[in-house]
């Protein structure tokens, strides 16, 4: 039980680390197109898609119900 507890945890962590690193990746991007700086935007849509995967990880890693 406390396993299952402990993979609930880390998985939501998992989630919640993912969903931060999206937003950090949108607004990175979004910085990059006001300022016309391209490797900026870049770098925002990279961390996006980074969040994205890890969240779906975290998801993944949460014990089904």
């Amino acid at each position: 039980m406390a396993d299952r507890i402990e993979k609930e945890r880390e998985g939501r962590r998992h989630e919640a680390e993912g969903r931060r690193k999206q937003a950090e990746g949108r607004t990175r991007e979004a910085v990059g197109k006001v300022t016309d700086d391209k490797s900026e935007e870049l770098k925002g849509k990279a961390k996006k898609i980074a969040g994205k995967a890890q969240e779906k990880a975290g998801k993944a890693r949460r014990p089904s119900k």
